[in-house]
């Protein structure tokens, strides 16, 4: 990502590319052709460039420093930033302040607070030292704002940012979105994602807030119904019509995923609430040798159901958003990424399930080691193959379901290609040969792993 963003920064005619800044397609060809990713869409190179806190690519000129005193005042303001001060860590009751130039939006900001039951508003406004940060306190505090999180994770000041909100009184974060739960029309969403949940209500409160640092979840909230009992959720902003589209599909297939709710805001856009999932992250670096070898059976077929439908959806980075759940089934979560090109198999994000598991449990012994490969793949490519065929003669369905979602698709795409052209693409992916497929997945892992079996 580093690497297309210092790309992004370059004039394209260093790279022989005639134009004076980057066009939207220019650019994605210029970083695949680079080698900078193994594959990506335009609109997934362009959603980190839009991430970004700085981007020079969107100005026409720089302004380079002269004072030969630079570095030497910018390292203040540096060291301000972590804290420190002539060598000397600022103690907990110390502050950096950032005074705002209009004192009436000072008070207007500070009246909020106060309402919100924040002891010490002012502490809050001054403690991040940007001048973004005041534009950031004004969309927290904006009834009509769904978002929660003052700033975003590609913010320079995102740190500091996410500590000063979840530094204020509990109470108060909770009747911030509370604030706006009326606003944005969320009553009626909550309840229906409690019913699906398992927790029936007519009522329920907000009792805690947490700004979180993931990038597709900005905050998980905790909500008491009128019954008593509890229920956490997480707000996200971040692709919510893929989540949807991905678990509809996964509906038709028998497939489980999170359980979301969809809410589309009065001023537009839409934001997805999510129940998080208790189980096993089948991506996590410390699994219990004896638990994973109980389960990895379970894992691998459940794992390889949701590969079957995620290539023909076109969905990347899916091994990471896995989960099984102590009745040994596996749960896919968030699918944001749809419809990409990924022509035979989606190489160089991660490694298929079978090879990480296998990674896991590899006896000592290589001639077990070689049996317990063998049987690894061939129940992944077992289940592979089953769900593909059942894809392949329910097609018409799933097919018809896009179809009915063809807006949602259009406004997930951006313009940059036809709902048409997406589902033609994965209607092509849904009849080539899943055992074909096997194999080519095999041969980009055989130089790697030599032990693995012939297709």
């Amino acid at each position: 990502m580093v690497a297309v963003k210092a790309l992004a920064c370059e004039l394209p005619a260093r790279c022989g590319v005639p134009l004076a800044p980057w066009s939207r397609t220019d650019l994605p060809r210029a970083v695949l052709a680079q080698g900078l990713v193994a594959e990506s869409s335009g609109r997934t190179i362009w959603r980190w460039l839009a991430a970004d806190a700085i981007r020079p690519w969107r100005v026409r000129s720089w302004r380079f420093p002269r004072d030969p005193a630079f570095a030497t005042k910018a390292g203040r303001v540096l060291d301000l930033y972590e804290r420190r001060w002539d060598g000397v860590p600022l103690g907990p009751t110390e502050y950096v302040l950032s005074l705002p130039k209009e004192g009436g939006t000072r008070e207007r900001r500070e009246e909020v607070l106060r309402a919100l039951g924040v002891p010490h508003p002012s502490r809050f406004i001054e403690e991040v030292w940007t001048s973004q940060w005041e534009g950031a306190i004004d969309r927290l505090l904006d009834p009509g704002n769904a978002r929660v999180r003052p700033l975003e994770a590609a913010d320079f000041h995102f740190k500091w940012a996410l500590e000063a909100l979840n530094g204020l009184p509990a109470t108060g974060r909770a009747r911030l979105f509370t604030m706006k739960i009326e606003a944005n029309g969320l009553r009626g969403p909550i309840l229906a994602l409690l019913d699906a949940a398992g927790l029936s209500t007519h009522a329920f409160e907000v009792v805690a807030l947490v700004a979180l640092s993931k990038v597709h979840a900005e905050a998980a909230v905790t909500v008491r119904t009128a019954e008593g009992r509890t229920c956490q959720f997480e707000v996200s902003h971040f692709a919510p019509a893929a989540e949807a589209l991905y678990a509809g599909g996964a509906w038709l297939f028998h497939l489980r995923t999170a359980t979301t709710y969809i809410h589309r805001l009065p001023g537009g856009g839409q934001v997805l609430l999510e129940v998080p999932l208790h189980g096993t992250r089948l991506d996590a670096e410390e699994l219990p040798r004896r638990e994973l070898a109980r389960v990895w059976l379970l894992a691998i077929r459940g794992v390889a159901r949701h590969d079957a439908l995620g290539d023909v959806l076109g969905t990347i980075l899916r091994d990471p958003h896995q989960i099984l759940t102590k009745a040994g089934e596996v749960v896919s979560i968030h699918d944001y990424e749809l419809f990409h090109d990924i022509g035979g198999y989606r190489f160089g994000f991660v490694e298929p399930i079978f090879l990480s598991l296998w990674q896991k449990l590899r006896p000592s012994d290589p001639a077990q080691g070689r049996v317990l490969l063998r049987r690894m793949f061939e129940e992944y490519r077992a289940a592979y193959i089953a769900k593909r065929e059942e894809i392949r003669a329910q097609w018409d369905g799933l097919e018809g379901y896009l179809t009915a979602h063809q807006e949602d698709i259009q406004e997930y795409l951006k313009g940059e290609q036809d709902w048409r052209t997406a589902i033609g693409a994965a209607r092509e992916r849904a009849f080539r040969d899943p055992a074909r497929w096997v194999e080519t997945l095999l041969q980009a892992y055989r130089e790697s792993y030599p032990d693995l079996p012939e297709a």
